[in-house]
């Protein structure tokens, strides 16, 4: 769970930076690859001091505040100051947020870089439970608006269809490559098939779908419906290797209670 989580984070870094630094590439109409680096790097750069220096002080704060009401409050309004400071400073607002939420989230790795005594377990399952509700409403929100911007058109289905292939073989060529490079003399070295097949794209792709659309980018129409295609196949593969996986485990069990 905690591979898979990291590796949700990853790819929403590198999703929002990569696409936004193509889109002001194409929107400035500098086609100088040099340039292209150097946006990413201060994108990263920038993003990444902020999201972390505000992560770690607001860390400190919340330890001597938690048991303080509405606490999550204040760290939604921060999450906002944190986007706003670091895309004022010229870097990734999303980027600074998601590094503001692994600090959040893993507080305990700064407590043993610092040692100093803090413990916010109740905050942080609070936090995380607002958490949730927030992305369940986001999540269903985009969702929703997808679908009413999705347009099926049929004269050009079979070959979104197939593009849309071409981009799930490709996504699960990459997966097993890196999985396996990643579980070298792992323990979940056995969960391979698991981890390449929970390939299941959702919320992130969604928008930055619709932000392409409402930019008007060139042939944003057919990117929206091969990333709705894509959408649509990783979930079903998902739920494919959830059942198998659910199946092994059965097996498994029902293996070692009749070993003697």
């Amino acid at each position: 769970m905690a591979f898979l989580t990291l590796e949700t984070a990853m790819n929403t870094i590198f999703s929002i930076v990569l696409f936004f630094t193509f889109v002001g590439a194409y929107t400035t109409g500098v086609s100088n690859w040099l340039s292209a680096v150097a946006t990413i790097a201060e994108d990263f750069g920038v993003g990444i001091a902020i999201g972390a220096l505000l992560g770690s002080v607001w860390v400190y704060i919340l330890h001597f505040f938690q048991k303080q009401k509405f606490t999550y409050v204040l760290t939604l309004g921060l999450i906002f100051i944190t986007y706003a400071l670091s895309t004022r400073l010229g870097g990734n607002g999303e980027l600074s947020v998601v590094i503001f939420g692994i600090i959040l989230g893993n507080y305990y790795l700064l407590r043993r870089i610092t040692k100093h005594r803090m413990s916010m377990d109740a905050l942080q399952k609070q936090l995380g439970a607002f958490q949730e509700e927030i992305s369940f409403l986001m999540e269903t929100l985009f969702f929703v608006f997808l679908g009413l911007t999705f347009v099926i058109n049929p004269a050009a289905i079979i070959s979104n269809l197939a593009t849309a292939g071409v981009v799930v073989a490709v996504l699960l060529s990459v997966r097993y490559v890196a999985t396996s490079v990643s579980t070298v003399r792992s323990e979940i070295r056995s969960e391979r098939r698991g981890i390449i097949l929970m390939c299941a794209q959702g919320l992130v792709p969604a928008t930055l779908a619709i932000i392409a659309l409402n930019l008007q980018i060139p042939l944003a129409n057919d990117f929206l419906s091969i990333v709705t295609y894509v959408i649509i196949l990783t979930n079903i593969i998902t739920a494919a290797g959830a059942i198998l996986s659910r199946r092994r485990q059965r097996k498994k069990s029902t293996y070692s209670q009749w070993m003697p």
